[in-house]
């Protein structure tokens, strides 16, 4: 059995990948193996007609992360989000329904051009941003940074609570909604501190899918991080087999087993990355609405979505709203959502959407 663990977004539930191999005169199916974003990436595929070298392949790989892990890195300091994170806020009266000058503004007045990837994970973000009722938002830097779930990182963080004072303090900084996009380039009207961890893990894995696609591969699963998705099917012939894990406190039980064909999955949890302190438990997956750790019974939710970007930023939001306003949420919109809910003792398995199409054995409680 090869794991898929979440490292990055700390919390999220742990996914398993049945390890599946080619019978002696099937189809080759190759697999790379590797680390980014402070965790690990595996990737499994059938080889097209003309067979892929692996090792240039890899490294054509490597780069793009390694491209994408400079623009979104919230630990490098010359990574693109922190450049943009470091400009002063518009001092320019700016709105959204006003002309913009563009060429009287610049790069140290709060307007900058930002790359293509940037651009696209920041379109999405504010789409989930606001379906969401701002469950999901990208400006909680400063709330991760207070709680030391951050860069900057200190073992102080860990030995006590944030005041109300300084939560209050850092929910001011949670600008979000008052960036502007304005084609190539976001305005920052408000001192803003961006943190797209909670959905470039996301945005990587679709981004080597359609590298490989380009190429002409056409059966493969790759995940990054615990987050993956899957095209055509594996060495059997078959719909990859993708298990999801029970919380820790169930000894990596496996709840239930996805079948999946061409699917975008993540996962999203409270129990991979926390801190314990005065005799309570306090989750990395923060609330932006009340600047406070999540304290519900939702232990974890696993999304299917359109992107496995999309995927990752949903699954964080329904994490965020818990079992009650998740399972509403996902209702009314009609996401694919299978949610893992504490009850007592036990946990019972909640699905949304079409998920039940995709799972191989009966939803139940666990205990």
């Amino acid at each position: 059995m090869f794991s898929l663990q979440q490292f990055f977004k700390a919390g999220l539930i742990l996914v398993s990948l049945f390890a599946l191999w080619s019978c002696d005169r099937g189809p080759v199916y190759d697999s790379l193996q590797g680390q980014i974003f402070a965790t690990t990436y595996y990737i499994r595929f059938q080889q097209p007609e003309q067979r892929l070298p692996l090792a240039p392949l890899q490294a054509e790989i490597d780069a793009r992360l390694a491209e994408l892990d400079q623009i979104f890195s919230s630990y490098k300091a010359d990574s693109e989000l922190n450049q943009f994170n470091r400009l002063p806020a518009l001092q320019a009266n700016t709105s959204a329904s006003a002309p913009l000058n563009s060429a009287a503004m610049t790069a140290d007045s709060g307007l900058a051009h930002r790359s293509k990837d940037f651009i696209a994970l920041f379109r999405l973000s504010q789409q989930i941003f606001t379906a969401s009722a701002g469950a999901f938002d990208p400006s909680i830097g400063p709330l991760v940074n207070l709680w030391g779930f951050g860069p900057e990182l200190s073992i102080e963080h860990f030995q006590r609570q944030p005041s109300q004072q300084q939560i209050d303090a850092a929910l001011q900084q949670l600008n979000f909604a008052k960036l502007i996009l304005a084609g190539d380039e976001i305005i920052k009207p408000a001192a803003v501190s961006l943190d797209f961890s909670a959905v470039a893990k996301g945005y990587a894995v679709d981004q080597v899918l359609a590298l490989l696609a380009d190429k002409g591969v056409q059966h493969m699963m790759v995940e990054i991080g615990g987050e993956l998705a899957t095209r055509g099917l594996n060495a059997e012939a078959k719909p990859w087999r993708i298990g999801v894990e029970a919380p820790a406190e169930l000894r990596q039980q496996t709840l239930s087993v996805l079948r999946l064909e061409d699917a975008q999955l993540a996962t999203s949890g409270d129990y991979r990355n926390y801190f314990e302190h005065q005799g309570g438990r306090y989750s990395h997956t923060l609330d932006p609405r009340t600047g406070k750790p999540i304290r519900h019974r939702l232990a974890s939710v696993t999304v299917l979505a359109d992107s496995v970007a999309a995927a990752d930023a949903w699954a964080t939001a329904l994490m965020v709203l818990g079992d009650e306003a998740g399972v509403a949420l996902a209702q009314k919109l009609n996401l694919d959502a299978l949610f893992v809910v504490r009850k007592q003792q036990q946990f019972e398995l909640l699905q949304t959407g079409n998920m039940a199409q995709y799972l191989q054995s009966d939803m139940q409680a666990m205990r």
